[in-house]
């Protein structure tokens, strides 16, 4: 019998490269007063599948029916903010090797998968990433990646 521990890293790295692609990493989070743009609230959709949900503040990352990250956003300008504080167990990546549920940071480390994965490597899974942003009818341009409104 194949042991089933050993296709764990694997899935990890392939959890934090997805992570990367989609969370648009450009920096470090800035400081100043959010002014959250309520032209950004509902479904966003690029052309990998990807989708961003914006609402007051609460950001949900998911591809088609599948759930991949949740956390906050905040705007200032042309400037967003996006900070992941939870990854989810039925993530295309990951998907059956954790309970399909929400994990935070620690819930995650505590997790089969967390002991696997490095600090760079949760890093690039719960992280705060800022970039730039327009909205424009139905087409959001976010760090040069185009969404279109659902």
């Amino acid at each position: 019998m194949a042991n089933k521990n050993s296709s764990i890293p694997i899935l990890v790295m392939t959890l934090i490269l997805e992570m990367a692609l989609v969370g648009c990493v450009t920096g470090a989070a800035s400081s100043g007063d959010s002014d959250l743009n309520s032209d950004l609230n509902g479904t966003w959709v690029d052309s990998d599948g990807y989708e961003y949900t914006f609402d007051n503040g609460n950001l949900l990352i998911s591809e088609g029916e599948s759930l991949m990250s949740k956390g906050t956003y905040t705007t200032s300008g042309n400037s967003m903010t996006m900070t992941v504080t939870h990854v989810h167990g039925g993530h295309p990546g990951i998907e059956g090797m954790l309970e399909s549920r929400w994990y935070t940071k620690s819930q995650y480390e505590a997790s089969p998968l967390g002991i696997y994965t490095s600090d760079e490597g949760l890093s690039q899974i719960f992280y705060t990433v800022t970039g730039t942003y327009s909205v424009s009818g139905n087409r959001l341009t976010l760090d040069g990646e185009i969404f279109t409104r659902k």
